[in-house]
Formats: C-alpha cells, structure tokens, sequence
C-alpha cells in the first residue's frame, strides 16, 4: 500500500504535467535579424493595430517565446531590425499546447513563414491550402473582374456574381466537409467561426449539427448559438416586426401598410456616416430601378443622429424610397427588435409579412429580388 505523502507526490506530478500540457514554446529564427535584436509576440486589434504581449533578444541567431495555451488563438511574432519594425518578417503562429517551431524571412523577394506545431497547426495549414490552392478562386476572380468592369453592361455583371454566388456555395460545400473530417481537433472550431458567416442556410443547418454531435462544447459553436438565440425573432421564415417612424418630411410610415402593398419588401438600415452602407447603395438603386414597377419596395432607416447629415445623404446618393428615421443613431427603436448590431443590415419582407432572406449584399441583392419576381 501506498504512503499518503507518496500519493500526494503523484498526485502533484499529475496536476504538473497537465499544466505543463497547457503551455507553448516557440521556438524562431528569422533571416535578417541579428543577435541583440528585438522580436515581439503580438496580437492584432482593429485595422492592423499590433499590441506587444512580450518581447525577446535574439542570441545565436534565434528567440523563444513561452506562455500558457489554454485558449487557441493566433498570435504574431514581429521581428525589430535595427530598431525598425520589418514588416516582411512578421510570421503567425496559431497558439497550442507544446513546440512550436517559426522561421521567418525579411526579405520579401524569400518565401513565406514556415512554422511547424501541434495538430492544429497542421490542420490550418491544410485548410489555408485549401483556401488558396483551389482552382475554384481562379475562377471566381475572373468573374469579380466583369463585375468590377466599368465598361461591362449591368447584365453581364449580374451574369458574373450569379457565377461568383455559385461557386462560392461549391467552395463552402468543400470546407465543411473538411471541417467534419477532422472533428474534434480543436482547430475546427476556429474554422467554424471564420467561415460561418459566408454559408447559406441549408450550410449553417448541416454544420450546426456535426457540432452539436461531435463538438457540443466548443466556444465558436457555442458563441453561434447564443447568436442565433438573439437573431431568432428575426430570421428567415419568422413574421415580420412592425414598427412606426417619421419619414423626411414628418409623416408617420407604419411599415406594416408598406408590406401588404408590395409583393417584396426589402427593410434596410443605414447611415450617411457609414462608408460601406454608401458603397451599398448602387445595388439597391439597380434593385429598385429595375423591380419598383414589378411590385418591389424600399424603406430605408437611417441609424443617423443628426438629420441634416441624413437627409442631405439621401439627396446626394439619389435614393428614391420611403426614407424614415428617428435619428437616434444605434438607439434607433426599429434597429434593436432586429437585433441590428452592424450595418449595412437589410431584411427582405414578402407580402404575408414573412421574411425572405437577409443580409443581401452587392449584386446578389438584384438577382435574388430577379429570382422571385421574375
């Protein structure tokens, strides 16, 4: 039999080796440094804000890092030559218990970054050549050149993102099954959560469930779901929520009387201050242009808080639709029932009240208004 102080002894060994299981090494040389230079392990904020978590000497010509690696997550290594920043240098390492292995270069006439780790690392290795390997993005960016071609018609480019729309779907098909074939690795979850966005509703369906049967607790899944909890009242096949707001002019629009006199609705949040919402508004003047006779309306919601910015916006931009706003910028009372967290955001409303679809971006939102009217 044991003695108690022998099995305490193994019981810290254990609780050692399960923390030290928790931690990383990396491991980098960088071609250029020197010795007495300074590299960075960084995370990335914002537009390209690098915040320095800590800071290494190269010593016979390489540099090592040590930390905790309870959570999965990207980190940068940022070589200083000479006191300068060198951007060519910068490598990425995805953060996981054990050896991580990084060599960089700075000259930009070398190859990338090389690094070797764990099996998420070479997991995302595999999936960043899938993204980037597949003839499938050779395609698409010959379609993306028609549409971004000033001197192509509107139907060629309708024709083009009609293509881009379908391969992409082709590529996200792709990527969730590569993603079940390697659950449960750690990594898939990353995955999940960079790629979620772009899958279409039967996609999101079908990965939602391989998590849920292989990976229930993973935080991006997890995270999705609470999401989703919170766009429930406002997903496709939901009713619409009414809502009742002034337009330029004063007048109170109730948009329940809008939808019951168009066949399709399209609800679309803006604001003259936001720039994508502005890059936007070509496609849903094509929309309108094309389909208002059709039976296809706009209302607009501007999420300004100044009016005279709104309503000199709506001028600028030529937008020929119902135009409402209490101007409350976020605190807009229409914008949080739609649970509207970033915009442009967009709901399309068929004629029941029921909604169609959301979300609709560049030309897919003329060919998808197109496809149920025409």
């Amino acid at each position: 039999m044991r003695s108690v102080s022998t099995i305490v002894l193994l019981l810290a060994m254990a609780f050692s080796a399960m923390a030290q299981q928790k931690d990383f090494t990396i491991n980098g040389t960088s071609e250029g440094v020197v010795d007495g230079d300074t590299v960075y392990l960084c995370q990335i904020k914002g537009f390209y804000q690098l915040i320095h978590l800590d800071s290494a000497i190269v010593k016979d010509g390489s540099y090592q890092f040590k930390g905790n690696a309870d959570e999965l997550r990207f980190l940068y290594v940022v070589p200083y030559h000479e006191g300068s920043f060198k951007e060519t240098g910068l490598g990425t390492v995805l953060i996981e218990p054990g050896e991580i292995t990084l060599k960089t270069y700075l000259s930009a006439k070398k190859k990338d970054s090389e690094v070797k780790g764990g099996v998420n690392t070479e997991l995302w290795k595999k999936e960043r050549a899938l993204r980037t390997n597949s003839s499938d993005n050779e395609a698409i960016g010959k379609h993306w050149k028609v549409t971004m071609d000033s001197t192509a018609t509107i139907d060629q480019k309708l024709a083009a993102q009609a293509a881009m729309d379908s391969l992409r779907v082709i590529q996200n098909n792709k990527m969730i099954d590569f993603i079940i074939e390697n659950m449960p690795v750690p990594y898939c979850d990353l995955m999940l959560g960079s790629h979620f966005g772009g899958f279409n509703i039967e996609q999101k369906e079908r990965i939602l469930d391989a998590f849920a049967k292989n990976m229930p607790e993973a935080p991006q899944y997890k995270k999705i779901l609470a999401e989703n909890a919170a766009k429930a009242a406002t997903a496709d096949g939901q009713p619409f929520i009414d809502f009742e707001m002034a337009d330029v002019d004063g007048k109170m629009v109730k948009m329940s009387d809008i939808v019951k006199k168009n066949k399709y609705t399209l609800i679309d949040f803006w604001a003259s201050w936001c720039g994508p919402c502005r890059a936007e508004m070509p496609n849903v003047v094509e929309a309108y242009n094309r389909f208002h006779d059709k039976g296809f309306e706009v209302v607009g919601v501007s999420l300004d808080s100044k009016r005279d910015d709104w309503v000199k916006a709506i001028d600028k931009l030529g937008l020929p639709w119902i135009q409402v706003s209490d101007v409350k910028g976020w605190q807009c009372e229409a914008a949080a029932p739609y649970n509207v967290k970033a915009i442009p955001a967009n709901f399309l409303i068929d004629q029941n009240g029921t909604i169609i679809t959301s979300n609709l971006r560049g030309l897919t939102l003329v060919n998808t208004i197109a496809s149920l009217l025409e």
